[in-house]
């Protein structure tokens, strides 16, 4: 309060000072009020060009410093290589509009020393100066140098690079989802297929220039292969490996379809890498150990094959094979087997054993002796007879005729005595249902103890397949970057998808007959999440998996790819 009342009392007397000095006193303090209020905006525009300058500094000389690696020799003028004095808008960049006559009033300088074997880029310009002008400053200068050393050629390691790319029919969707409130697409969105191709092509062009040509001539030494293959249900378009570049005609061919399996690519991508690639390194380079690397790039899992079951560590579930069971209850796959629950109940019996001796003849003549045991079919167990048919032919040719005769036996037996015969007499066993299958259980660990618990997960085949070959690749040492595109849920327009509607004659392939509407498809975070899992466990490293959300993303994960191959990898070093 007592600070309060003071300043009100210094205020009151500004206001009765007549002199003049109070209205001074606030000028000059408004004055440099605005100066510190412009200098510091015009130093912020001037950090921005700075800044700007500085990458392109960068840029510049580690282009000019590739192109002497790539010819052994430093440029003798602008036809052939940096050289000498341009202007930003010359080289390509631009600046806003605080810059004072735009690009074209920067000036990039480039200049090589042999001796310290480097190429420099110097960037000067000037911002335009707001507020600062009061203070009598037209103009404020940036500057932006950088060095870069030659790159020096170390043919050791010659390279072989396979782009396994997805040209399933989502990549006819928009690279943006569909916005989930007003349900339209967005205007800056262009198809997944487009995306890839242009930034397929850079990729390219940024190992050409970095690499150099790679003409069979006999000019240079050859040290780079690349090959292509893109898949939807199957491998659907290959370009074989060669040395140099794949043109941009390859990829421009390419025409999203059906379903997604990459399992086939990455296949046959193992037979180029681990069999194929050496022999044609060691024809061009004896001695010469290649590097192998690998780029798989899809929008979206697998959906070819059916589901079984795959024995995985970390996924928290569980199954274990249980026999007989009394109750089915919690069990898949259930087999019904019968058992016996109660042991065979049976008594023992002795009885008297009688054998009979019998003389017996027939009406045929015939006379023999034999012996049996118990004679059930004779009223009289001594002596009796008895009869039976027998079947004969008679005459012959056309004469030839069948005739029944009755044969009578006589008999005549004698009993002896033997020992009693022990008899089991059984009742039979009794039996109940028990069931055997598969027990499920989800956990970090079973509930129960048992060895029988195998934990794991059901998968598609081509899922399967895919881990297989990645497994492979990993094991022959191949560098295996994996690009996850446009893996975000939500719904995608689709664009120009052929065969789509088999109403094409009423309406645009495009368009759902039935509504009219534009097509529309949806990616689920489940859908989403099995493409991750595929990708990150296919990735040779943590860094090595990528995700881009569109396009433009795209763009930068494949720079990053061909920066770490070009700049870590592929005989370069600085």
């Amino acid at each position: 309060m007592a600070l309060f009342n003071r300043a009100t009392g210094i205020l009151k007397r500004l206001k009765r000072d007549e002199s003049g000095m109070a209205t001074l006193a606030w000028a000059l303090s408004l004055t440099a009020i605005i100066a510190s209020v412009g200098a510091a905006m015009d130093y912020a525009l001037l950090s921005h060009a700075d800044a700007r300058s500085q990458s392109i500094a960068d840029t510049t000389a580690l282009a000019a410093a590739i192109y002497v690696k790539n010819t052994e020799q430093v440029p003798t003028d602008r036809n052939k290589g940096l050289v000498g004095e341009y202007t930003a808008d010359e080289l390509g960049y631009d600046y806003r509009k605080w810059v004072i006559d735009g690009a074209e009033g920067v000036k990039v300088n480039v200049s090589y020393d042999n001796i310290s074997r480097e190429a420099t880029a110097t960037v000067v310009g000037y911002t335009r100066p707001n507020l600062m002008q009061i203070l009598g400053f037209s103009e404020l200068k940036f500057t932006a140098k950088s060095v870069v050393k030659y790159f020096e050629k170390d043919i050791q390691n010659p390279a072989s690079i396979v782009m396994v790319l997805d040209n399933s029919g989502s990549m006819h969707f928009d690279d943006l989802p569909v916005d989930p409130i007003s349900k339209n697409a967005p205007v800056d969105g262009i198809t997944r297929i487009s995306g890839l191709i242009s930034s397929s092509k850079n990729f390219m062009t940024d190992l050409e220039t970095a690499v150099g040509p790679q003409p069979e001539d006999g000019s240079v030494e050859l040290v780079l292969r690349t090959g292509m293959m893109a898949f939807d249900s199957a491998i659907v378009r290959t370009v074989p490996m060669d040395w140099g570049y794949i043109p941009d005609s390859e990829f421009d061919a390419m025409t999203p379809l059906a379903a997604t399996n990459s399992a086939p690519p990455l296949t046959v991508a193992n037979t180029w890498l681990n069999v194929t690639e050496p022999t044609e390194h060691e024809e061009n380079l004896p001695g010469k150990t290649p590097l192998k690397y690998l780029i798989l790039m899809t929008d979206g899992k697998n959906t070819i094959g059916a589901e079984e079951w795959v024995a995985r560590t970390g996924t928290q579930n569980w199954r274990r094979y249980v026999t007989n069971r009394t109750s089915r209850t919690g069990l898949s796959d259930v087999e019904t087997n019968y058992v016996e629950t109660a042991p065979e109940s049976c008594t023992t019996e002795f009885e008297d054993r009688w054998e009979y001796i019998c003389n017996l003849s027939d009406s045929k003549g015939n006379n023999w002796r034999r012996s049996f045991g118990v004679i059930d079919y004779r009223a009289d167990p001594t002596s009796g007879s008895y009869s039976y048919e027998e079947e004969k032919e008679t005459g012959k040719g056309k004469n030839k005729k069948k005739k029944t005769e009755t044969i009578y036996v006589r008999y005549n037996c004698a009993s002896e005595e033997s020992d009693p015969v022990e008899v089991e007499t059984c009742s039979p066993p009794e039996f109940e249902p028990r069931y055997s299958g598969y027990e499920y259980f989800e956990g970090i660990e079973p509930y129960e103890p048992d060895p029988n618990w195998e934990e794991g997960e059901f998968d598609i085949t081509s899922n399967i397949q895919t881990r297989e070959e990645c497994d492979s690749l990993h094991a022959a040492g191949v560098e295996v970057f994996t690009v996850g595109f446009a893996l975000v849920p939500g719904q995608f327009e689709v664009n120009n998808w052929p065969g789509r509607s088999s109403y094409g004659d009423i309406y645009p392939p495009d368009v759902d007959p039935f509504t009219g509407e534009e097509y529309t498809e949806s990616d689920g975070v489940e859908s989403a999440n099995k493409a991750k899992g595929i990708l990150q466990y296919c990735a040779s490293s943590p860094q090595n998996y990528i995700t881009a959300d569109n396009s433009e993303a795209l763009q930068a994960a494949f720079d990053r790819i061909g920066n770490t191959i070009i700049k870590e990898i592929i005989r370069i070093d600085s």
